[in-house]
């Protein structure tokens, strides 16, 4: 039991000693923590039934100042404030030891390391959270857990997330807008450790629209921005748009986007005494969108096409266009309205003085993967019945691709799926089959003449999805295998299978030319980016405040940073190694944007190519001397072609391996070309196809 004196000190709450208490930690916490404190403080001594506890305040009571042993903390100046000097137990060494602990309180840092410790634990949450997309409920419910034990943690989630309670939206006809503008994302950019050629800053726009909800008209539509460097990957919204419809009228919808992006195209973006140039890269969007911010005919129209003059022409219900050689068009005739059958209206976007034809490249992502390739394997699944496969065929492949499931590496988001799904198959999936899997599966199934028509497609968009393969064998000649494969389409699927998605690609290797690979100017960022825009949305209440609190949430604009570090995981001493050195072993190696693995670890990431050589890793050893990263595997030893026409597949290193070496040896990790897939062939005997990847990891 405690003395009575020390009981008094805990339970007499005069006028006089509340005054004492706020005047003096309101200097450090809020009056609501002081109170916290203080009934946690009055609980403790209550309950505390050890001897030191009597020992100590024994020792107080017969002392006139602090014992250079009794160091007192947060709460004893606390239990010190509650005392009563005006009772008649207190003496007046009661009161120097209250005193001189008051004096004291500024400097003690226990309140500084609490406030830290606080302080780090409130970023974690906040990060935790974020990532995690905890709504604020379960935080809150959370807080209230912790607050007890970290008592300087907020108790509201708003507060501990930053979530800005007003906002500026701005009303159109059917909807309403948020513009984010330029200025902080690009202060970010340039802040960071990122080396700028010449100072100068390119980035690609994205304008789109996307359905929130499958039981509502309700529709986003943002315009994001991409700059074009190595290292960054993930867009950044400029505006996004909430409405029924397509935003209305268009010049209010870009209105703040034209004006900001006309001064940084003058002005350049200054930071820090520094003037950065801002150059237009290009805006990709698909045909709709295309149509909708130029102000033009639509992709059924008779004068659809952006990229050159021909007049379509109606056949079977549709608008075809059968030409591939129809006069250009410039930038300068659009600027000036030459073709009237063309343009719709007057575009907002011509204020900005830069190419409304030579900036807007096709989409490779909706033009052929979701266009063209989606209509041939419809065309061969449902299609007429002169070009349609037997359920037998379709079954075979289908099976085909549930089998190979387990090779396809990490870089593919999605697996091979049957195509009973084909209806749910997306943008990936097609891309998938068409640079990869489509020669394997579709051979000696598909009528020779059907499977050497794919063969134009799959190789002309193979070469343009390449650098290596555009400096081998050129974008005209991958011009004029697209051109080949529209004609051979006319004969094999008849007219009508000419529409605009296929007479696109005739105009693909122009684009090429003046931007390089396809994946330097396609959706496939900007669409990743869509889907988790959407998720932000957590209920039909006020969806674009909701998104635009969770933007904020995230650190405003927090874009991804893909840099070529070498990391090395999973550790194990199970072996192959080589006679002479040390080395430690993984099973696990992320390079960049890839990841190999040991073949024991993963069948479908253990294999990468050197020069023309395909090899197998067995392990991943690290030499404890100086660090250096070595691969240990066996190489295949036999090649052939997979495919000759419409080339020996050689030539691109795609083949046919087989004969896997019994010797293993060491390669640097500087010998690696690429990563390869290999897919096993439905011969019987142990033979592989072997494709590099050559798409860019999104």
């Amino acid at each position: 039991m405690l003395p009575k004196d020390c009981r008094e000190m805990a339970s007499n709450k005069s006028e006089e000693g509340r005054s004492l208490i706020y005047s003096k930690k309101k200097t450090i916490v809020g009056e609501r923590q002081v109170r916290r404190r203080v009934a946690a403080s009055v609980k403790n001594i209550l309950q505390d039934q050890s001897q030191d506890a009597v020992n100590n305040c024994l020792h107080n009571q017969n002392s006139d100042t602090v014992s250079n042993t009794y160091l007192p903390t947060y709460s004893d100046n606390i239990n010190s404030d509650i005392s009563d000097d005006s009772s008649e137990h207190s003496t007046a060494a009661d009161f120097t030891v209250i005193t001189d602990i008051e004096d004291n309180i500024e400097v003690l840092p226990v309140a500084s390391h609490t406030n830290n410790t606080a302080s780090n634990l409130a970023k974690q949450l906040q990060r935790w959270a974020v990532d995690n997309k905890i709504t604020h409920l379960a935080l809150n419910n959370l807080l209230k857990i912790l607050s007890p034990f970290h008592t300087d943690l907020c108790l509201d989630s708003r507060t501990l997330l930053n979530t800005p309670q007003q906002a500026k939206f701005r009303k159109l006809e059917n909807g309403e807008l948020i513009y984010f503008g330029f200025s902080k994302f690009l202060a970010e950019f340039v802040s960071g450790k990122f080396h700028i050629k010449d100072n100068i800053i390119e980035i690609s726009f994205n304008i789109d629209g996307l359905p929130l909800f499958h039981s509502s008209s309700t529709c986003l539509w943002p315009i994001l921005g991409l700059i074009k460097h190595n290292f960054v990957q993930k867009p950044f919204p400029i505006t996004v748009f909430c409405g029924t419809s397509k935003p209305s009228p268009l010049h209010m919808f870009l209105d703040n986007f034209v004006s900001d992006l006309k001064v940084l195209l003058k002005d350049g973006f200054k930071y820090n005494n520094k003037t950065y140039s801002i150059k237009i890269h290009s805006f990709v969007c698909d045909a709709p969108a295309r149509a909708f911010i130029k102000c033009i005919k639509t992709h059924t129209g008779y004068y659809a096409c952006e990229k050159c003059t021909q007049c379509g022409e109606y056949f079977n219900g549709r608008v075809i266009m059968r030409s591939v050689s129809c006069p250009k068009r410039n930038d300068l005739q659009f600027q000036l309205h030459i073709d009237e059958d063309h343009h719709l209206g007057v575009s907002p976007l011509l204020d900005l003085s830069f190419g409304l034809v030579s900036c807007f490249p096709i989409d490779y992502m909706h033009a052929v993967c979701l266009g063209v390739m989606r209509k041939l394997l419809n065309t061969w699944t449902c299609g007429k019945l002169s070009v349609r496969l037997p359920a037998k065929s379709v079954s075979t492949i289908s099976q085909y691709m549930v089998n190979i499931r387990k090779c396809i590496p990490f870089e593919f988001s999605r697996k091979s799926r049957s195509l009973s799904d084909l209806a749910r198959w997306k943008a990936t999936e097609f891309r998938l089959f068409l640079l990869y899997l489509g020669p394997i599966v579709l051979k000696n199934v598909l009528p020779i003449s059907i499977y050497e028509n794919f063969m134009l497609l799959h190789c002309g968009i193979i070469i343009l999805c390449s650098k290596t393969h555009i400096s081998l064998l050129g974008y005209e000649f991958a011009g004029e295998l697209l051109n080949k494969f529209i004609k051979h389409c006319e004969i094999i699927y008849g007219k009508e299978f000419l529409v605009y998605n296929v007479h696109l690609l005739c105009h693909l290797s122009d684009d090429v030319a003046k931007y390089g690979p396809l994946d330097e100017f396609s959706s496939f960022p900007f669409e990743n980016y869509l889907g988790q825009m959407k998720h932000l949305v957590r209920s039909y209440h006020k969806p674009l405040q909701q998104i635009y609190k969770r933007l904020m949430e995230m650190g405003n604009f927090d874009f991804n940073v893909s840099e070529n570090k070498i990391d090395t995981s999973l550790e194990h001493n199970m072996g192959p190694t080589p006679c002479h050195g040390k080395y430690k072993q993984f099973q696990k190696l992320k390079y960049g944007n890839s990841s190999f693995s040991t073949y024991s670890h993963s069948e479908a990431n253990c294999y990468f190519l050197k020069g023309n050589v395909v090899i197998r890793v067995y392990n991943i050893l690290v030499e404890q001397d100086n660090s250096n990263i070595f691969l240990y595997g066996k190489q295949f030893s036999n090649y052939s072609s997979l495919y000759t026409y419409p080339f020996d597949s050689n030539l691109i290193n795609i083949s046919v391996v087989s004969l896997l070496s019994s010797d293993l040896n060491l390669y640097s990790i500087s010998d690696i070309s690429c990563k390869c897939i290999l897919i096993p062939l439905n011969s019987g005997t142990a033979k592989w196809a072997s494709l590099p990847l050559i798409h860019k990891i999104i």
